[in-house]
């Protein structure tokens, strides 16, 4: 700016400013700039390492706190599943507490275990240097007795009865309630002055009846020691909060609670007894509004008491039913001193290095400046004509080459002034030469201009007579040369009429160039011609004249008419074509369409699209489509291809909102040299057509549907091998199978029972029994036969042979006996089921013309029934043949034997389940 102002001030710079400010300037800049960078990667340097600490302490903690929860839980699980597998008998104390005492030795974390069971029953032991066992069953009248444990778990001297009842705890109302695993909230924890939590899980039975609930106590001691002992060794200080603010736990020294009336209350981190803690939890609540809206990590830098502090708070979810928040803060000081103090170097360095740069660049300006001095004026000495004068020398190379330039222009000088006296004779030489060169040209012009094919004449520009016409020009206009000469071109008519020669000859004036106005110009003999002529002003001996050239264009014309014609005819061919028709050039560029094109388009016209793009006629977000529109013009080209009856959607919908479907045709355009040079495209409207095709294809679809559902009763009525069978022939089926198990069961009581029942629930009470029954027959692959009243038919071995169709029968008949004491006591109705169980060879078919059904006949169904209406209630009778079969795998009890209608006297057994190891 000062030197700007200077400059406006004197108009003249000095060469010491010019060389020494851009120096000086770039100087304080570089070092500038050098001191910003080295102050700004400190501080990322330092930014970079307390995010890296950060989240290395997080990391840290996170696994600890992962581990320190992950404990209790597997603890829980591992028991749930020992004990509802084993289906454990929770009434028995004694056994209950041997494995729960066996259960704390496994591990140094679980210090407590207690069972909980819904009746009120209540086992608790604690292990450590005064264990415990806390009992409450009926055997102690529902009081809480609480005993001390020896180091083998036997319990000793009574310590304390007390009245309790556990199934109060907000635990168990909380494991119970929500049927998974629980976390109770902070608290002091019972015969204990430590604060912790209780995780708990709920037990259920193998029919899913809740049994009560298991859980253990968790102490958070050893979670702020860990937090203490990582602060020790790290310039940061961590606490872990819950959503509420709550401390679960800190590195500091302080207590987590605060000692009331009530017992021990957690401290929330606002009231740390820590000025610092409860600066940050105020910045944190500032910042995110508070505890319960942070998620994920998230990063800060406030000032706390005065220091800016890195602050760092991530979600933290150890376990299910856990959400805390663990907080890191890294005073910046801790980090930064060492930084600061290399910053601080690095700046006076460069202040240094600043003031000897200074200095040498004044010195070197100064003296760059004398020599440059020494050698402006030898040049002033040599621009005044002193072509004497001496050129200084230099030590430096540059100017030591100015110098000797400065030496060799002098010389240069003296013999230019013999050479121009020299040039002097030679340019009179050259005139004389170049006239006789001018008069061969104009001999040449006059040659050029009396051969030209096109008519040529020369007119003067003020009065517009014609004073030289070649030989072209007296064919085409039928006059001689002296019936042209020196007569007007208005009288002879011959380039149009008299105003638009005046308008030509006003831009000659004007130097506007005259090139190829087309007129008419009228011959002799009347005839009329269409020429192209310009004209161009030239001076012929000081006079202004005119040189009018013109080209006959009649038969040109002539064929442009005939092409215009052509394309006319052509327009009205494509406009009447029914299809939508355009056609582009190599790079994509519509270069024209027909009509219905244009309508379909939206263009005002067909001649709109001329040089548009698709991108240009399609919507900003259908450039995709755009794009693929010319992708497969690239593609039909280069590969030479035509491409017939694409299907598209049309990117616009029509009036009503609905899609327009389009069949698209494109076939490449060829030269002369059958090289593709664009696109032609047909495009046809077909929505009509596919509407027709969506209507029929829905008509298939429910047609399909409706036999799917007649197939599927079909089904529910014939087995599918049967069914089939039928659809292929509808006459009578039959077929001998030798080996087929048949089961029948029958609901004992029912009769007594439909008497007490409405009907409607009646119904529904043998559907609900009838359907499980159904669905143990498909679990097992077999085939119901038929429900007569309340009875139930099943059989296994057919249709199709089954090689263990009698395991599955026997498999079935086991699972119906607990099924029905389920039903029972689910619909609180007393039910009892007798089952029998057969082997043997059946005809089985079906017959009759309405109303089919798939039965079974023969001696083995008879027997069948009869095993099931001579039995039991509640046990499943079989045949010899059955126990034949089935004694290696299952458990028999021996009956005797029995009269058998119409079989005499026969020995039966009883089914009484599968044998636990198989021979």
């Amino acid at each position: 700016m000062v030197l700007r102002k200077w400059t406006r001030r004197n108009n003249i710079v000095p060469l010491r400013w010019v060389m020494l400010l851009p120096l000086l300037g770039q100087i304080f800049v570089a070092v500038g700039l050098t001191g910003y960078l080295a102050w700004r990667n400190g501080s990322q340097a330092v930014e970079e390492l307390a995010e890296q600490l950060g989240q290395e302490t997080t990391n840290q903690v996170k696994q600890y706190i992962n581990n320190f929860t992950e404990v209790p839980v597997l603890f829980l699980e591992l028991n749930e599943s020992s004990l509802e597998a084993s289906q454990f008998d929770f009434t028995d104390i004694a056994r209950l507490k041997s494995i729960f005492w066996k259960q704390l030795q496994l591990s140094e974390r679980v210090t407590t275990i207690e069972w909980v069971g819904q009746d009120g029953q209540y086992l608790r032991l604690e292990r450590g240097k005064n264990s415990q066992m806390i009992i409450r069953n009926p055997a102690t009248a529902s009081k809480a007795e609480v005993y001390r444990l020896d180091d083998r778990g036997n319990p000793g001297q009574r310590l304390q009865v007390k009245s309790y009842d556990p199934r109060t705890e907000g635990w168990y109302r909380a494991a119970a309630r929500s049927r998974q695993f629980v976390w109770s909230p902070l608290y002091e924890l019972p015969n204990s002055s430590a604060i912790g939590m209780t995780s708990a899980i709920p037990i259920y039975d193998a029919g899913g009846q809740h049994l009560g609930a298991i859980a253990v106590d968790l102490q958070l001691d050893s979670l702020s020691h860990f937090l203490q002992t990582l602060y020790s060794h790290r310039p940061s200080e961590v606490a872990i909060i819950e959503r509420t603010g709550k401390i679960v736990a800190s590195s500091s020294s302080e207590r987590i609670y605060r000692q009331t009336p009530s017992g021990k209350e957690l401290l929330r981190i606002a009231e740390s007894r820590d000025p610092e803690w409860r600066q940050v939890a105020s910045a944190i609540e500032q910042r995110f509004g508070s505890f319960q809206k942070l998620s994920g990590t998230r990063w800060f830098r406030p000032k706390i008491e005065g220091k800016r502090q890195f602050v760092q708070v991530t979600n933290v979810a150890p376990a299910i039913g856990l959400d805390w928040l663990l907080i890191v803060v890294i005073p910046e000081s801790e980090l930064t001193e060492q930084i600061r103090d290399i910053t601080n170097k690095t700046i006076v360095l460069c202040l240094l290095l600043l003031s000897a740069a200074v200095t040498l660049g004044v010195y070197t300006s100064r003296w760059l400046e004398g020599s440059i001095g020494r050698l402006a004026q030898a040049s002033r000495a040599i621009a005044k004509g002193d072509l004497e004068y001496s050129v200084p020398g230099s030590r430096i190379r540059e100017f030591r080459i100015l110098a000797r330039s400065l030496e060799r222009t002098i010389g240069n000088l003296k013999r230019s002034q013999v050479q121009l006296a020299d040039y002097s004779r030679s340019l009179e030489t050259m005139v004389e030469e170049r006239t006789a060169a001018l008069r061969r040209s104009e001999a040449k012009f006059e040659k050029a201009f009396r051969c030209s094919p096109d008519p040529i004449f020369i007119a003067t520009l003020e009065g517009g007579r014609i004073i030289e016409a070649n030989d072209s020009f007296l064919v085409g206009s039928g006059y001689t040369l002296a019936e042209v000469i020196q007569h007007r071109l208005h009288d002879l008519n011959l380039l149009g009429n008299s105003e638009e020669l005046e308008i030509v000859i006003e831009k000659l004036l004007q130097n506007c160039p005259v090139r190829d106005v087309e007129a008419q110009s009228i011959a002799k003999s009347g005839e009329r011609r269409t020429v192209l002529f310009s004209a161009e002003i030239l001076n012929l001996e000081e006079t202004p004249c005119v040189l009018y050239i013109a080209r006959d264009i009649t038969e040109s014309k002539k064929i442009e008419t005939e092409l215009k014609q052509s394309k006319q005819y052509l327009r009205l061919v494509l406009d009447n074509i029914p299809q939508q028709i355009f056609w582009k050039n190599r790079d994509s560029v519509f270069l024209g369409c027909n009509k219905n094109w244009a309508e379909a388009a939206c263009l005002e016209s067909a001649e709109a699209v001329v040089n548009l793009r698709d991108e240009d006629l399609l919507p900003p977000e259908a450039a995709a489509a755009a794009e693929k529109f010319r992708e497969i013009d690239r593609r039909i080209m280069s590969n030479n291809k035509a491409e017939y009856n694409t299907l598209e959607v049309k990117q616009r919908p029509d009036s009503s909102g609905n899609p327009v479907w389009l069949s698209v045709s494109k076939i490449p355009i060829h030269d002369e040299r059958g090289e593709a040079i664009g696109i032609l495209g047909a495009i046809e409207d077909i929505t009509e057509r596919k509407i027709a095709d969506e209507k029929r294809k829905t008509a298939e679809e429910a047609l399909r549907v409706e036999q799917e559902k007649s197939e599927q009763l079909l089904l529910n009525i014939l087995p599918e091998a049967i069914a089939e069978q039928l659809k292929q022939d509808p006459s009578p089926i039959a077929e001998q199978f030798d080996d087929v198990a048949i089961l029948f069961a029958d609901l004992v009581g029912f009769t007594a029972l439909s008497a007490s029942l409405p009907a409607r629930r009646l119904v529904q009470f043998l559907n609900r029994i009838f359907s499980e029954f159904d669905r143990l027959a498909k679990s097992y692959g077999l085939e119901k036969i038929k429900t007569i009243g309340d009875a139930y038919m099943v059989a296994g071995g057919l249709p199709l042979p089954k090689d263990d169709c009698l395991e599955a029968i026997a498999e079935m008949a086991l699972e119906i006996q607990k099924s029905i004491v389920r039903i029972a006591v689910e619909w609180q109705q007393p039910l009892q089921i007798r089952i029998g169980i057969n082997l043997g060879p059946v005809v089985a078919g079906v017959i009759g013309e309405t109303k089919f059904i798939y039965d079974l006949w023969g001696d083995t169904v008879n027997v069948a029934s009869r095993m099931e209406s001579l039995g039991e209630p509640g046990r499943i009778q079989t045949t010899q043949t059955v126990y034949e079969r089935l004694k290696y795998f299952y458990e028999f009890e021996e009956r005797g034997e029995i009269e058998v209608k119409g079989k005499g006297k026969i020995t039966t057994y009883w089914l009484l389940g599968r044998k636990n190891c198989m021979i």
